[in-house]
């Protein structure tokens, strides 16, 4: 093997172990939250530090400025030296220069933070949240949504953790509204709901209904007759949320290149349910509990059927953006503009 691929071969390990790192801190992470919600005191005083993390950027994403030190030794301290443990155990198996690599690595990573006193590009006064786009990797907006929902959103870097244990979504604080919730795929989906603790499950018969103001999520559980009218009258009565509003909308195949432009807004975050024009009832529900459980894993396209589910054709698609629709380059522009 030649030297330069030796190199390049030792900078993708030590990228990759960073990457570990970053995923075993997202575990100790989550752990972390469920010790601050133990009914033992010793358990929650042990999680009390990463606490100050949440009580410096609080659920209305507002940053409590005369919190900054103690945020910088009890989270940006502690989550360094947590990666810095995983990478001391990997001394035990791997060569030392990648392991030095990826130490390096790691304290370059915390000294940036360190110089902005934990202002990184997460943790901002945010107004309005952006959609979190589709991605592997944690967008800004994607963190946002863990201060605002301490109980999910958990992945810092990569979403491995959320997706392996769904912790992507966070139903139990979240208001949700189903047009056409006596369908098959509505009831089943209402289970799913429940039994996650959604805090109110509502119906309409519209998304053009004045109590869909208070809607964090909107979903079309039966194919309407103009997708376009639908998601518009939602936007008009919940756009200006401070975190993106969401609709989940079954989609048969005459309404495919609507919802693909619907799917690349960026003034909403909307997750498309393909399913075929005549499934039965049976196939919706079981489309309904393999979509939501794909939902919870934090996928913006998720499966509704386990063989022949047409992603690439819908991805393939070209966006049919409706008439009279803005084309809108974030969210902020508009809601700030109203």
């Amino acid at each position: 093997m030649s030297a330069a691929l030796e190199l390049l071969c030792a900078a993708v390990a030590v990228v990759g172990l960073f990457l570990a790192s970053t995923v075993f801190f997202d575990v100790v992470h989550l752990v972390l939250h469920r010790m601050l919600g133990s009914r033992s005191s010793v358990l929650r005083a042990i999680a009390s530090p990463h606490d100050v993390h949440h009580r410096w950027i609080d659920r209305e994403l507002r940053v409590n400025w005369e919190m900054q030190t103690a945020n910088v030794w009890c989270h940006l301290l502690l989550e360094y030296v947590t990666q810095l443990a995983f990478t001391a155990v990997l001394a035990l198996a791997l060569p030392g220069g990648i392991v030095f690599g990826v130490a390096a690595l790691q304290t370059l990573v915390f000294l940036m933070l360190l110089r902005d006193r934990g202002l990184d590009v997460n943790h901002r006064p945010q107004p309005i949240v952006e959609v979190a786009r589709p991605m592997f990797f944690c967008p800004p907006a994607y963190h946002a949504q863990h201060h605002a929902h301490p109980d999910a959103f958990f992945s810092s870097y990569v979403k491995a953790l959320d997706a392996t244990v769904g912790t992507a979504l966070d139903l139990r604080p979240q208001r949700v509204a189903l047009v056409g919730g006596r369908s098959a795929f509505g009831r089943a989906l209402r289970e799913r709901l429940c039994a996650v603790g959604a805090r109110d499950v509502i119906d309409l018969d519209t998304a053009d209904d004045r109590r869909a103001g208070d809607v964090d999520v909107l979903v079309l559980c039966r194919p309407v007759p103009d997708l376009a009218l639908e998601v518009e009258a939602y936007l008009r009565r919940a756009g200006r949320h401070q975190l993106p509003p969401e609709v989940w909308a079954l989609v048969p195949e005459a309404d495919v290149a609507v919802a693909r432009h619907y799917y690349g807004d960026r003034r909403l975050l909307f997750r498309p349910l393909l399913v075929p024009d005549r499934a039965d009832d049976a196939a919706l529900a079981r489309a309904a509990r393999l979509s939501f459980f794909f939902i919870l894993r934090g996928a913006h396209l998720p499966r509704t059927a386990w063989w022949g589910f047409p992603r690439w054709r819908f991805l393939s698609s070209k966006p049919a953006r409706p008439g009279g629709v803005p084309k809108v380059r974030s969210r902020a522009d508009v809601v700030l503009a109203a």
